[in-house]
């Protein structure tokens, strides 16, 4: 019997805000916080990470190693 190694991925999404990006939410009459907007974005940014990863695999040559 040998062990079997299985590679495993770690998977970051990042996403920034400023006082611009809160400025131009209220004068668009926005009604959602930037914190929840930066929330929803980067659980967006995980489902499509996940989705190709799935669809095309983990590419090291695109440094996704």
């Amino acid at each position: 019997m040998s062990q079997i190694s299985t590679p495993s991925y770690l998977m970051r999404v990042r996403a920034d805000y400023d006082h611009h990006d809160v400025a131009g939410g209220r004068a668009c009459g926005e009604r959602v916080a930037p914190p929840r907007r930066t929330a929803w974005g980067m659980r967006q940014g995980h489902f499509q990470l996940a989705r190709g990863a799935l669809l095309y695999g983990f590419q090291p040559q695109n440094g996704e190693a």
